[in-house]
């Protein structure tokens, strides 16, 4: 009985912070402006239509990056890829799309793939993500949270020199910003 409450107590815990964690349907996009937004499905999507996304996303556009990288991630038009869809999500992030940014905090906060759990670059895409104004107030409460959430796992010296380096990083790519 004593096992049940404290199963079921660990559970509670889990749950509260799953919706910021969960894997492995790791991404959702939910951006309307996005014209690439990603709608799970159950088929195949054209191939004329992943060619084209794949063009826009190997020239460099953002969300077309972070849309192959969620398709990757969640095999949906091509095959199950974790590794290949954060290495789109990465690229995408670097494009200053703050939703890859979001996501790769969370790949970085739990470990993804061949991607390690690392708390200081989840915590500075988490920086990144919440620093955006074109995310919905849900969406910036959600990255707030996020970077809360890894923020209290960090030392001071941690928290400081990653909140400086997010710093630089928005100075070196403000021509890439919406």
């Amino acid at each position: 009985m004593l096992f049940s409450r404290v199963l079921l107590g660990c559970m509670s815990v889990f749950c509260m912070v799953a919706g910021l964690v969960t894997m492995p349907n790791l991404i959702h996009a939910q951006n309307t402006e996005n014209p690439y937004r990603v709608q799970r499905s159950h088929t195949s999507e054209p191939q004329d239509m992943l060619s084209r996304l794949r063009l826009l996303a190997e020239t460099g556009d953002g969300d077309a990056c972070y849309t192959l990288g969620a398709k990757y991630i969640n095999g949906d038009g091509l095959p199950q890829d974790y590794n290949k869809g954060v290495q789109w999500l990465k690229l995408a992030a670097e494009k200053n799309n703050a939703f890859a940014q979001f996501d790769l905090a969370r790949v970085y906060l739990v470990g993804f793939g061949e991607f390690k759990k690392n708390k200081k670059t989840a915590y500075f895409w988490a920086n990144l993500a919440a620093a955006h104004d074109t995310l919905s107030p849900r969406e910036l409460d959600k990255a707030m949270k996020l970077r809360n959430l890894v923020e209290d796992e960090l030392t001071e010296d941690e928290v400081n020199s990653t909140q400086s380096a997010a710093t630089d990083w928005l100075e070196r790519h403000k021509a890439n910003m919406p």
